[in-house]
């Protein structure tokens, strides 16, 4: 998952969206694994941005405090990161820049894609989560048709460039993907999120 700490990085408006993206994908993966004190780093973290962004109030005393009450409670848990993404998604969707729902749309599609790779190789749910990765053809192209809408700068055109490589993988493949493919798709993913997190 990536560090909070480099949150006070992140400079510009296309910057704080994609890694808005990133920990969100990352307060997603410590709800699934009802891992409490990650839930509420990752939800500070994305509450800030999300402020700096001006897409959300302050309003995460709130989920906050409901996740240190219920601490070792799973459902809470999944049920608070649930909620926060939904009340975020109404300020995104309602922000004069409407770009930046793509850009933490795509970034927490492709930290969801990195940590799954990551579950393959510890051989947590391997077989399973495996199949999801290889089920994100028609995720991916949806994505791709978003950023191509977007409004163009070199960074987003150096995302897109990155995540129509990884659809051309998936073009290739036919039927069950093979081990060869799925390193291939990991290693572009891998690239594409290690650029985000590090603009």
């Amino acid at each position: 998952m990536h560090l909070t700490s480099k949150r006070q990085d992140y400079n510009s408006t296309l910057s704080k969206a994609l890694n808005l993206g990133i920990y969100g994908g990352d307060l997603s993966y410590s709800g699934l694994f009802a891992k409490h004190e990650a839930a509420i780093k990752y939800l500070v973290t994305s509450q800030i941005l999300a402020d700096e962004l001006g897409i959300g109030p302050a309003f995460q005393g709130e989920f906050i405090l409901r996740l240190e009450e219920n601490a070792g409670n799973k459902d809470t848990l999944l049920r608070v990161v649930s909620e926060f993404f939904l009340k975020n998604d109404e300020y995104l969707k309602e922000s004069t820049n409407q770009d930046l729902p793509i850009y933490v749309l795509a970034a927490g599609w492709v930290e969801g894609m990195y940590l799954g790779t990551k579950i393959v190789d510890d051989k947590i749910n391997a077989i399973g989560v495996r199949n999801i990765i290889t089920n994100q053809r028609d995720a991916l192209q949806n994505i791709i048709v978003l950023f191509q809408n977007a409004k163009s700068s070199e960074t987003s055109e150096k995302i897109l460039t990155m995540l129509e490589e990884l659809e051309s993988v998936y073009e290739g493949i036919e039927g069950e993907m093979s081990e060869e493919d799925f390193l291939t798709i990991k290693s572009k993913i891998e690239l594409t999120r290690n650029f985000i997190t590090q603009l």
